[in-house]
């Protein structure tokens, strides 16, 4: 009978645990596959501008905005390049149990006009 106690006082334990560890994995998911779309959205846009003559910044935010509106732009254009800034908040399961609410993520590309 005294097994049933001890096995109760490790699942008590164990269960917390193991649900952490399930957040964890959730929020790192989601932070890699939000990161890699910043990245792609980056880098389509990069290869947008280098395909024009003549591209205003109004035209590249709304082809960022198109692809994700959540998204906070900071474009630099120079006389032949151009770098592209993007950056977005991500919200967290596993960092609201440490006061995280919400994960930063960032995205810079550069490249020829």
């Amino acid at each position: 009978m005294r097994n049933r106690g001890q096995i109760l006082v490790l699942f008590v334990i164990i269960l917390p645990l193991v649900l952490l560890i399930a957040a964890y994995v959730i929020d790192m998911g989601l932070i890699m596959y939000e990161e890699n779309r910043l990245k792609a959205i980056n880098d389509s846009v990069i290869d947008y501008v280098q395909g024009k003559q003549e591209v205003t910044e109004a035209e590249i935010k709304a082809l960022i905005v198109k692809n994700d509106n959540k998204v906070v732009t900071k474009i630099i254009m120079e006389e032949k390049h151009i770098t592209i800034m993007l950056e977005k908040e991500v919200n967290s399961i596993f960092g609201n149990v440490l006061g995280i609410k919400n994960y930063q993520i960032k995205s810079v590309r550069s490249g020829n006009i």
